[in-house]
């Protein structure tokens, strides 16, 4: 969905960028090496180091000199893809402004994290073509103007049964495990981690648990789980129940820094892309509800509120993720609100008290 004001973000943004001059920290033209070839070559030297990006002559018409990635330091994040891929996280920045970038087989993703929007380039190695994602404006999140189903934990099955997961020990990795629903047709999840992880886990281990070690499994094709049957309230009962079976079948834990996520292709009713229980384990979310939609169903888990979202203003106005009633009027901050990153903070380190 388009912001139906975007022309005019357009024209604000022509005219900043005709009075900006780059912030180039490398000058000289870009190697004849791909950027991958780069950076593995930067990591191999230590870190910190900045290696130089190629810009794209489509989407940066105002900038043509290199852009200066400088990789920070590795973020302590085990990812991993259905297709047994691995991914590895850096925290950076490109041209002096906060990105993430992520490495998996023969790919390089530069994530930059503007003001109220993403800008993703890909890189394969043996090439410089930029591979340019932008994200457009994200669907609502949530049904307007209803109760919270997510704090009430009902359904139209009756009330789910509310029993709070055992606390985790302090050194405990923070588990999240994303089932990948039949109906999504993904297979190799990268998309998914590229769009709705890697600035989420970028926001957890810089702005919230710098020290926390986190672990993100992307599963798919498991019959009895990512084959399930949803649509209305009463799916986050029947994901409840799936996710019962399999700490109880397959070994899964469920403690509080254990949750379990159903991606699902359709919105499970209209107007509701996503629900979660609360500081409890089990969430589904959708494609429908955009970007942020992970991020906000987790972040119930996590013990985050409707109430504690904010709206941001950096030239235009954006929501944090919990905010419940998206207007298409506004843009996602891709950020927690402060009283939200310490809410999640809070919950990891001690549960349910």
């Amino acid at each position: 969905m388009k912001h139906p004001i975007i022309m005019l973000r357009a024209i604000t943004a022509l005219s900043a960028s005709c009075a900006m001059t780059p912030s180039i920290a490398t000058a000289g033209p870009v190697d004849d090496i791909s950027v991958v070839a780069r950076f593995d070559q930067a990591l191999a030297l230590g870190l910190p180091q900045t290696i130089l990006l190629p810009r794209d002559n489509e989407h940066d018409a105002f900038e043509s000199e290199p852009a200066a990635l400088t990789l920070l330091s590795r973020m302590a994040v085990d990812i991993r893809m259905p297709n047994g891929d691995t991914i590895d996280m850096f925290n950076a920045r490109v041209d002096g402004a906060r990105a993430v970038v992520s490495r998996r087989a023969n790919h390089v993703d530069v994530t930059m994290l503007r003001d109220d929007s993403l800008d993703t380039r890909g890189f394969t190695l043996g090439t410089d073509e930029t591979e340019h994602v932008t994200r457009p404006a994200a669907g609502p999140v949530e049904f307007s103007g209803q109760p919270d189903p997510i704090a009430q934990g009902s359904s139209d099955a009756g009330t789910v049964r509310v029993v709070f997961p055992e606390r985790a020990a302090k050194d405990d990795p923070l588990t999240i495990t994303i089932f990948v629903h039949d109906d999504t047709g993904i297979v190799d999840g990268h998309d998914l981690y590229r769009d709705y992880l890697s600035w989420w886990l970028a926001e957890l281990r810089e702005k919230i648990v710098p020290d926390q070690a986190i672990q993100v499994d992307v599963v798919g094709r498991i019959r009895g789980v990512t084959d399930m049957k949803y649509g209305g309230n009463a799916s986050i009962s029947r994901w409840t129940s799936v996710v019962a079976g399999l700490v109880e079948k397959r070994g899964y834990r469920r403690t509080h820094k254990d949750k379990y996520l159903l991606f699902t292709e359709h919105a499970i009713s209209p107007g509701l892309s996503g629900v979660a229980l609360r500081n409890q384990s089990e969430a589904i979310a959708s494609k429908a509800g955009g970007y942020t939609i992970i991020a906000h169903e987790l972040g119930h888990t996590l013990g985050a509120l409707h109430e504690d979202a904010e709206i941001h203003y950096g030239g235009w106005w954006c929501e944090t993720n919990m905010y419940g009633n998206h207007s298409p009027f506004r843009s996602h901050c891709y950020v927690y609100s402060d009283k939200n990153r310490a809410r999640i903070r809070d919950y990891i380190a001690h549960g349910v008290l």
